[in-house]
């Protein structure tokens, strides 16, 4: 009987057209990384509908045969395809060798063998009938062995593919799950058919659906392609920045559009929706082009924190530009090292300079003999000479003060600490009258004793040798706890701080017009940092000074 097709046929060219023209698609596409995967999966599908399409115009079962053994051959590269495609969204390219795809193929190519020698064999299918009573008149086939081997061949790549993609999107987050959800949604309707009708559960008895069900995979492909842009951003990417990050990320599309970041971004920004924002909006102030390299103060729950800001341009392995990633590295620690070193060099060139030019004017009038009390003259060199070493000593303590950042804290008496401190100090300036106002103990979580103890000198060493005021400068040390921290006063009755020190010290850093006279606040503050907690000013007056320190409780 001639070829005479009906609504059915109509129906499964229809789809194929679809699939040919999202084929199309993903080769004007080509360059892009998962479009000859996808350009493979949709002509495989079209194939495989127009070979059933044009079966279905036969009304007998010799007639039908050819195209139903051409549909077979199409439909068993679906799902390798799949698996490439899986392969290339989740970026996993060091997988597709040779030996891979050799090893993938090679079963639906032996498959197809075994469809055209079936009748030597009859391993794919033992006799064919013809189904003619219902909505559709198709061949009936009795299945063998042969088909079953491969239907679940077939199963299991669909299933390692849809890992692939939803393993690549589960690391993503708002577009690379909606596209994920999309693709792998599609492939579960033609997988339900197909296992309907191998199982013999068909909806029409004996008929395969797979071809008809595939209708639902060309909506989840469409989605993803037109609606989430599947050929230009795939989670590849995020994985290509993720090789650039830092601390924090941001993945913007090629219009400078926010399509994914990650949880330390959104704490650096300090904006909890970040996603789909231009990222115009998040920094008014630059561009893309003046922002990289700069340094970014973010204000954290541990403080005041700083990030260095690298930004990178992203291409597919077609070379086609697909946007921006731009990480945030903290450089907290390095910036703290860096200001130390200012410091240092500051402090040692200005006081090295001031002190050996007293000790040449000393010198100078000894050898000339100019001066009326030589042994005076040699006490006052031997002291700046002391001076000396001593700041050059505390030039090399500032630069080994090691960050807190990562350190594990462990449970300190604090009592201890300052017993021994103030011990020291008693005997090496019995003058200074000490008091003690602490519980009998007082655990706190410190990260590094030496540094503490460091903090503690230079603080009870400041309070003695900055007041003049007095010929017996009172050092008193509280301690409490406070809720979840615990706070070490150091109270004087001197001068006061001078107001530049303080204002330079909460600032936490130094400008060249703003900045700190000596060493001994800073090496303080830092030590103090380095030993897990925070150095502030709380009172500072003519009457005196009250210098904090707080630390963690051990159960906060």
């Amino acid at each position: 009987m001639p070829w005479s097709p009906a609504l059915p046929s109509a129906l499964a060219f229809g789809i194929a057209a679809v699939f040919g023209v999202l084929a199309v698609v993903g080769w004007r596409h080509r360059g892009k990384r998962c479009a000859g995967a996808f350009v493979g999966l949709t002509m495989a599908f079209g194939l495989w509908s127009l070979c059933y399409g044009i079966q279905l115009g036969y009304t007998t079962a010799a007639e039908q045969l050819e195209w139903w053994r051409a549909g077979l051959v199409f439909g068993s590269f679906v799902a390798p395809a799949w698996v490439l495609f899986g392969l290339r969204y989740a970026g996993k390219d060091e997988w597709i060798t040779v030996d891979a795809v050799v090893t993938l193929f090679a079963e639906p190519v032996a498959f197809v063998a075994l469809i055209y020698a079936n009748g030597s064999h009859r391993l794919v299918w033992s006799a064919i009938g013809f189904q003619s009573g219902g909505p559709i008149a198709a061949i009936s086939a009795d299945l063998a062995a042969g088909y079953y081997l491969h239907v679940t061949y077939h199963y299991g790549l669909v299933g390692f593919g849809s890992l692939l993609v939803v393993g690549a999107a589960s690391h993503s987050l708002g577009l690379y799950r909606r596209q994920a959800i999309s693709l792998v949604t599609a492939t579960a309707p033609p997988a339900f058919a197909s296992l309907s009708y191998t199982v013999g559960r068909s909806p029409v008895s004996g008929v395969d659906l797979t071809p008809f069900a595939s209708i639902f995979t060309l909506f989840g492909v469409s989605v993803a392609l037109f609606r989430f842009d599947l050929l230009d951003r795939t989670p590849i990417a995020r994985e290509q920045a993720l090789a650039e990050a830092g601390d924090g990320l941001l993945v913007l599309d090629a219009d400078e559009v926010v399509v994914d970041a990650d949880d330390r971004a959104r704490h650096v920004i300090d904006c909890l929706s970040l996603l789909g924002r231009p990222f115009a909006e998040l920094f008014p102030e630059a561009t893309l082009e003046t922002f990289s390299g700069t340094v970014i103060e973010s204000r954290t729950p541990s403080g005041r924190r700083y990030y260095e800001v690298r930004i990178v341009k992203l291409d597919d392995d077609g070379g086609q530009f697909t946007g921006y990633s731009v990480t945030f590295r903290d450089v907290t620690d390095r910036r703290a090292y860096e200001q130390r070193l200012e410091v240092a060099n500051r402090v040692l060139r200005h006081n090295l300079r001031n002190d050996m030019n007293l000790v040449e004017g000393v010198a100078s009038r000894i050898e000339s003999g100019e001066s009326t009390d030589p042994e005076a003259d040699a006490r006052l060199i031997r002291k700046r000479a002391e001076r000396v070493v001593e700041l050059g000593e505390k030039a090399r303590v500032m630069t080994r003060i090691g960050p807190a950042s990562g350190v594990p804290g462990r449970t300190l008496d604090l009592v201890g600490s300052v017993e021994r401190v103030v011990s020291a100090f008693a005997e090496r300036e019995p003058r200074a009258h000490y008091v003690r106002a602490l519980p009998d103990s007082l655990p706190a979580v410190v990260t590094d004793e030496s540094a503490l103890r460091t903090a503690l000198r230079e603080l009870v060493e400041n309070a003695i040798e900055h007041n003049n005021t007095t010929d017996s400068p009172l050092v008193r040390i509280e301690g409490v706890r406070d809720g979840e921290l615990v706070r070490l006063r150091v109270v004087d009755d001197g001068p006061g701080i001078p107001l530049s020190e303080s204002e330079v010290l909460q600032s936490g850093t130094e400008t060249p017009l703003h900045h700190g006279g000596g060493m001994g606040l800073w090496l303080a503050y830092w030590s103090t940092q380095a030993a897990g907690g925070e150095l502030t000013i709380e009172h500072c007056t003519e009457d005196g000074s009250v210098v904090e320190l707080t630390f963690p409780a051990p159960d906060a």
